[in-house]
């Protein structure tokens, strides 16, 4: 086995809007975003993984690709430059950071391996449907100086790090409650779970990044109209523990794609739209109450829309990956933040199953 670079354990970061996360030993953009010079691999290269491949043939060196299917593992390596791989331990033993883009139930076989390989991993989400198994994992990953984060790649939209800041500075003042709307047509890359892990996990995610709190309860409801496997359309509720609420309504069953989230909160209505990256902050003020004409109040109303520089969020995400394997700063999306995102999931999965909200300890 070739020798991995392995990252230090512990860093200090700072935040902006525009860069991220990003080492305080970095002084300007262009350095915290030089192209890596790790041997990265790419396991699964579907739909999202050859997007994976895609951007990691930009930003390091893509060392090989490997698939199941030999042939998209071929196809994959020859668009972007790289060698496909006849075996997932081949690829793992010499590459320094892979990134796992397998059916979810594959998920923490894969990552055993990479641990065993002392190779740095990026699981996609859902990180595996088996929370306990994957924080053992998690945990010996951890001993080894490997640096293992979850695919979580909405944390990386800049419309919700401009939330995150803004909620922190108080600009919105206090966050009374969240709704998110994340409907679309089903899609065929899914297989091996249903629409509350595939889309309300995203969801669920960034409202606990967004919320300063615990989740102390979930309820959900919903089912599956089409008569599938899984369920296929779901609304998710979670209670904080500092009295925040959050809502989550997810589908596959919708002729539009919507990803949408709204905060109310109690100086701004924000509205944040994950497709154009944009972010729009408004208030209303009655003037002059009149209690006889309701019906026609005069009011203030103010509106501001907010338009960030776009980006792609998988490019972000992956180079924090990358620049956390070599030591320069910390992972967004530990992998142990991926795990309490699919607890969330299970949660509600129970609570659609026994119609009765699920308390936490």
């Amino acid at each position: 086995m070739r020798e991995k670079r392995l990252a230090p354990r512990k860093i200090t970061t700072r935040f902006t809007l525009d860069k991220g996360y990003v080492p305080v030993s970095v002084s300007n953009e262009s350095e915290a975003r030089v192209k890596s010079s790790l041997d990265v691999g790419v396991i699964g290269v579907g739909s999202m993984g050859a997007n994976h491949a895609r951007v990691l043939s930009q930003i390091s060196n893509l060392a090989g690709v490997f698939d199941t299917n030999a042939g998209r593992a071929k196809e994959v390596a020859e668009r972007f430059g790289t060698s496909p791989y006849q075996d997932a331990d081949s690829l793992l033993a010499d590459v320094d950071a892979v990134s796992i883009a397998l059916p979810t139930s594959l998920h923490n076989q894969m990552l055993e391996r990479a641990v065993r390989h002392g190779t740095h991993a990026l699981i996609e989400k859902p990180i595996s449907i088996d929370p306990q198994a994957t924080l053992k994992l998690l945990k010996s990953a951890e001993q080894m100086g490997l640096q293992v984060a979850a695919g979580h790649i909405e944390r990386f939209n800049p419309a919700v790090g401009f939330a995150r800041t803004a909620l922190e500075k108080g600009q919105f003042g206090h966050l009374i409650g969240m709704s998110a709307k994340r409907v679309s047509s089903f899609p065929t890359r899914v297989r091996d779970v249903g629409v509350v892990l595939d889309l309300a996990i995203h969801d669920l995610d960034v409202m606990c990044y967004l919320v300063p709190a615990r989740v102390v309860r979930v309820f959900a409801s919903g089912g599956r109209a089409n008569g599938g496997e899984f369920e296929d359309h779901a609304t998710v509720l979670l209670e904080f523990e500092n009295g925040v609420t959050g809502t989550s309504e997810t589908s596959w069953l919708t002729p539009m794609k919507v990803r949408k989230l709204a905060l109310t909160c109690d100086k701004k209505y924000v509205e944040l739209d994950y497709m154009s990256q944009s972010v729009q902050v408004s208030s209303h003020v009655y003037t002059d109450i009149d209690p006889a004409r309701l019906y026609d109040m005069p009011s203030q109303l103010s509106e501001q829309r907010v338009n960030l520089e776009r980006q792609e969020p998988l490019q972000l995400e992956l180079g924090n990956f990358l620049r956390a394997a070599e030591g320069r700063e910390k992972l967004l999306v530990p992998g142990v933040e991926g795990v309490k995102a699919v607890q969330l999931g299970l949660d509600a999965l129970r609570s659609m199953r026994t119609r009765e909200a699920v308390s936490l300890a």
